[in-house]
């Protein structure tokens, strides 16, 4: 899949994994792993059973966004822009 990145700060992150970042380092590689499986999947449907790769919808204001963990309370925000397409909206932790 083809991706694309909200701000700036993301889309360095997303090119450069060795760029200063106030992310914890477990958390910046997690990152990376989930970023090299979306950009190898054909589509957004490629997960549907991978138990490393779970995408989970979000509820509420924040429909058609999903999650997925990155381990000790982060996740990864992320939107589809459609079926081979995805959108890196933020790192936060939960």
């Amino acid at each position: 899949m083809e991706l694309s990145f909200d701000n700036s700060d993301l889309e360095e992150l997303g090119r450069q994994p060795d760029c200063k970042t106030m992310l914890p380092a477990a958390v910046v590689k997690e990152f990376w792993k989930k970023l090299q499986m979306l950009s190898a999947a054909p589509n957004q449907y490629s997960f549907k059973n991978l138990k490393s790769m779970q995408i989970i919808p979000l509820k509420g204001t924040r429909a058609k966004k999903f999650f997925v963990d990155l381990g000790d309370g982060w996740d990864l925000i992320l939107s589809f822009q459609g079926q081979d397409q995805v959108k890196i909206i933020e790192v936060h932790k939960n």
